[in-house]
């Protein structure tokens, strides 16, 4: 399996890739399939990343939430989502932003590196998809 990480650049416009809560997609299949995850780009916290007000880069609010307002975002998942977060340091991100994050995750959010990540993801949609057949099964 391989991963790819979706990124908008230079700004989070929004995309119509993704539906509705869909967080990533499976592209091709066999022994070796793709996973490609939906953009969600941590620039920074509040205003150091996209200026006052009114007067940063169109978008960049969404990329620019506190470590409270990033923690509730993604505690607000339900459980089984499988996401991602984006950091980078062009916003003013920094590691101690995932310091003050981590701490402020609900029980049912769970912190894994990019492998773990990508098997997950492919397993919730493995098990998606039987279900999916499942369903279909006793529909008929």
């Amino acid at each position: 399996m391989r991963a790819s990480y979706g990124v908008n650049v230079p700004y989070d416009l929004p995309e119509g890739v993704f539906l509705g809560g869909e967080q990533y997609k499976v592209l091709g299949g066999g022994p070796t399939p793709t996973l490609l995850f939906k953009p969600q780009e941590w620039r920074g916290e509040g205003t150091r990343c996209s200026g006052p007000p009114g007067k940063g880069p169109p978008f960049a609010n969404y990329s620019c939430p506190t470590a409270a307002e990033m923690a509730a975002r993604l505690n607000g998942y339900k459980p089984g989502t499988v996401t991602q977060i984006y950091g980078t340091s062009d916003g003013g991100l920094h590691l101690d932003n995932f310091d003050r994050l981590v701490p402020l995750l609900a029980e049912h959010v769970t912190v894994v590196n990019h492998n773990e990540l990508a098997r997950m993801a492919l397993a919730a949609h493995e098990e998606a998809k039987r279900a999916g057949a499942r369903g279909a099964q006793l529909d008929r």
